[in-house]
């Protein structure tokens, strides 16, 4: 509990503070006294030295709406006593916004359709606030605005007014369905018309044809010589006659007229040697169709085949008039026809072509470039600038492509001194290897037996036996061109770099 003396204490210094504070309001602004209490402050002076009427003022009606009289309800009505009667409270007004019962009706465009305020109330509105503020604040600008949109208005509606006036007494000009019926009848018309035109058209077209694929058997013909044009083109020309005998040694060969012509092809026009076996009283029958081999060039009928006692007719007959009929080629079964060549795909040139194709050029250089300049003139390959892999890949191709032409001793040893000569077959056949492993991208490589399937199928174009395809396959192997690998239950051909 605390003690007397400082509840005195307490007391004394409130009573300080409250005569200071009644010294500096009671001091008057005329009269200023500086006392030991300091110098009345602003607030002060400013309540005590300015006018009552200056700070009070009437409510204007506008702000009464603000607020709100609360009066209590009386308990007693008839009870006018003092006691009962309770004092009057001051409240806020509150505006409470109202929940729509329904939704407001939705716009063609899926916008809410609000009613329409015209700009004159908002005008008229905002000039009567304008009023009721003049004498707290004057707004002379706004004023004028508000009177320059007034007049704006007003004289829009004026000219909408007249605008419309103008309109009703001009009036649309009245349709005329007469026209636009006409052009729909006109358009019904040629509507017509075309389908007619339609009609005809379909009616009279014709069945489409559709033609038939038929595959193009891959028959490689050799070239036609001057010889066999010769002879189709001089039908009266002697031709050589055939003479059978059982002695060899009865022939009489000219070794001055050797020529590279092939045995099975017809004699030249030139008149043969031996006048004994000559007669100029041939007549041929040729068909469309020419000879398809060496078997249907020449069918003599009534030729004795042997006998020596039979010379003498055999003269006889030579003098005589001979029938020599060219049948045509018969049509072949399909089981003799070669199958379709393996197309070779793209090959794409990277490192490991380019050390391929250098590989091709030293070890089968001189063997896969018949006729190429790095073989005229007995240069060897080795020593020659080698191809690049696209001109080399580019005539692997065309070496492939070349046809079968089959070889004989004759012609082989007369054009040997030729450098033009025409591919063999091992040749062909040992690019058609070489470019069929180029195009098996990326290992380069394929089984040994589907080797073999294709050679033998590109063989079946020529004369070539089966010992050929293994001697190529062999002998790029032999030349450390290519290796067979063994292992995984096949064997793998591909080249060995």
């Amino acid at each position: 509990m605390t003690s007397l003396s400082d509840q005195v204490d307490r007391l004394s210094r409130n009573t300080k503070a409250i005569r200071s504070i009644a010294v500096q309001t009671a001091s008057s602004a005329k009269n200023i006294r500086v006392s030991s209490f300091g110098v009345p402050g602003p607030f002060t002076f400013a309540i005590l030295n300015s006018d009552l009427g200056d700070l009070i003022r009437d409510i204007d009606p506008s702000e009464l709406g603000l607020f709100t009289l609360l009066i209590p309800p009386r308990s007693h009505p008839r009870d006018d006593d003092a006691h009962d009667i309770q004092p009057v409270e001051i409240s806020r007004a509150e505006f409470p916004g109202s929940t729509p019962l329904r939704k407001a009706p939705l716009r063609r465009d899926g916008t809410v359709e609000s009613k329409e305020i015209g700009p004159e109330i908002y005008a008229q509105a905002a000039l009567k606030y304008i009023n009721r503020y003049e004498p707290i604040r004057s707004m002379p600008r706004a004023y004028s605005q508000i009177m320059t949109v007034l007049e704006r208005l007003a004289a829009v509606r004026r000219s909408i007014q007249s605008l419309s006036s103008i309109l009703e007494q001009v009036g649309l000009s009245p349709p005329q369905p007469e026209e636009e019926e006409k052009r729909v009848q006109e358009l019904h018309l040629r509507l017509k018309e075309l389908k007619r035109r339609k009609i005809i058209a379909t009616s009279q077209q014709k069945p489409r044809k559709f033609a038939v694929i038929r595959e193009k058997s891959n028959i490689i013909t050799s070239p036609p010589s001057p010889h066999e044009d010769n002879f189709w083109s001089t039908p009266d020309a002697p031709a050589r006659a055939l003479r059978f005998s059982d002695n060899l040694m009865d022939g009489n060969l000219d070794l001055n007229d050797i020529t590279t012509t092939s045995f099975i092809l017809p004699a030249s026009a030139t008149p043969n040697k031996d006048p004994g076996h000559v007669s100029s009283n041939y007549s041929f029958q040729r068909n469309t169709t020419p000879p398809s081999g060496p078997d249907d060039y020449l069918l003599i009928n009534n030729v004795p085949a042997t006998g020596d006692d039979d010379n003498s007719k055999l003269e006889d007959e030579v003098q005589g008039n001979y029938s020599v009929s060219f049948d045509a080629d018969p049509s072949k079964p399909a089981s003799l026809l070669p199958p379709p060549s393996f197309k070779h795909s793209k090959v794409r040139i990277n490192n490991e072509v380019e050390r391929i194709v250098e590989k091709i050029w030293i070890t089968a250089g001189d063997l896969i470039l018949p006729g190429h300049p790095s073989e005229v003139g007995g240069h060897n390959v080795e020593t020659m600038t080698s191809l690049k892999a696209k001109e080399m890949i580019t005539h692997l191709q065309l070496l492939s492509e070349s046809p079968f032409i089959p070889e004989s001793p004759t012609a082989s040893s007369v054009s040997s001194a030729s450098t033009d000569r025409p591919p063999t077959s091992q040749q062909i056949l040992t690019a058609y290897l070489l470019l069929t492993l180029l195009t098996s991208a990326p290992r380069y490589s394929m089984p040994l037996n589907q080797v073999k399937d294709l050679l033998a199928s590109k063989a079946m174009r020529g004369p070539i036996p089966t010992q050929g395809i293994t001697r190529v396959v062999y002998g790029c192997v032999a030349k450390r061109l290519i290796k067979i690998e063994r292992g995984g239950g096949e064997q793998i051909v591909k080249f060995d770099i």
